[in-house]
């Protein structure tokens, strides 16, 4: 039988949703890194957009969509 403690156990919460034109840019600002670090966050998802006007309308509709903690 196949160990399934892991997908029984693991969640994800969204604490942040923001856009970039440029992923060498740093992520977050001190104090959103510290709340961060205060909610555990341990990844960083990422939905590649080329289009600066189609990363807007991704980032409202996320918005809209989940409640986050550090926006």
């Amino acid at each position: 039988m196949e160990n399934k403690n892991y997908m029984r156990s693991a969640n994800h919460e969204t604490i942040f949703i923001g856009k970039t034109g440029n992923l060498g840019d740093p992520i977050a600002t001190p104090g959103q890194l510290d709340r961060f670090t205060k909610h555990g966050a341990n990844c960083v998802c990422i939905h590649l957009v080329e289009d600066e006007d189609r990363r807007l309308v991704t980032e409202q509709d996320l918005l809209a969509g989940n409640s986050t903690t550090c926006n």
